[in-house]
This record gives C-alpha cells, structure tokens and sequence, in this order.
C-alpha cells in the first residue's frame, strides 16, 4: 500500500511541476508576442524582461537555447506538446479509484457519471480494490484526491481523541 501511495503523491507532484511550467511558459509566449524578427540579444533581453524574478534557471536556459537555435517561435507549441509528451495531455485524464471491495456495475456508472460532470468525459478510468481501505472510495483525478475512506475517517477520530 504504501508503495502505491508514494506512485500517487510523485504523480500528484510531477503533474503540479508540468502544470507550473506549462502556466508559466504561456504567460511568457503571450508577453513575448511575435519577436521571431528581432535580433538574438533583443530576443534575450526581452526573455530576461518577462522572466519572473523566481523563475528557475532550467527556465531561463531552456528559453535562451530557443533563442540560439531560432526557435522561440515555436514555444506556444512547445507549451502545448508538453502535457503530451509528459502523459498528461488535455486530451485525457487518467481517473484511479480504489475501493475496498470490488465496484458492481451500477456503482462504476453513477461513479464515472458524477466524475465526467465534473472533469468532463476525456477520462481514463483505473479501478482498483484495496482491502486495507475498510469501505469508502479513494478517487484520484489529476492532482486532487478525494478521500472517503473508513481508514481516513477511523485515523482522523483517532488523532482527535488522543489529541495529536
């Protein structure tokens, strides 16, 4: 089990991490407009003056190495190519639900309705039965988890009573 929690928190992180990157790659192409004629050092200059003061310096040098070899221009593609090449593309979702029996078809028709009203229909639903759960669902989609877990609510009644 808590191999699978750690897959579900990396997750859960490099898809915080693509998501960053991708939000912030946009914002710049959009500053940056169409500066495809501009000379290479007016392209960094106005690179370094888009640039979040935090902005990592991977950030910085992957923008300059378009610059270099004449590619800034393809950046809104970049952007977009990202999630893809990452796994995460906007194309598709991927939706993991444990339970800790096995879900009977109706369930997995009421659970997969509710989750496409609310991430929309694009989703690739994983099903997965944890014993260890006791009863409830445990329903990941993207870097959100809801957790209605018995074991959740039975360790959060625990701690309250012993005070931790």
């Amino acid at each position: 089990m808590s191999d699978q929690n750690a897959r579900l928190y990396a997750r859960a992180l490099f898809e915080a991490v693509i998501s960053d990157w991708q939000r912030q790659l946009r914002s710049i192409a959009a500053q940056l407009g169409d500066i495809s004629m501009a000379s290479t050092e007016e392209q960094a200059r106005r690179i370094d003056a888009v640039l979040p003061a935090d902005a990592p310096a991977t950030l910085r040098n992957f923008l300059l190495t378009l610059v270099k070899q004449d590619d800034l221009r393809l950046l809104p593609e970049i952007v977009d190519a990202l999630g893809a090449v990452a796994g995460l593309g906007d194309l598709m979702k991927v939706a993991e639900i444990q339970s800790a029996l096995p879900l009977s078809d109706e369930q997995r028709k009421e659970i997969e309705k509710q989750l496409a009203d609310t991430y929309g229909s694009n989703l690739d639903i994983r099903y997965t039965v944890d014993p260890s759960i006791l009863g409830g669902l445990i329903i990941r989609v993207g870097d959100q988890i809801i957790d209605t877990s018995v074991r959740t609510h039975l360790a959060a009644l625990h701690r309250s009573m012993v005070g931790v």
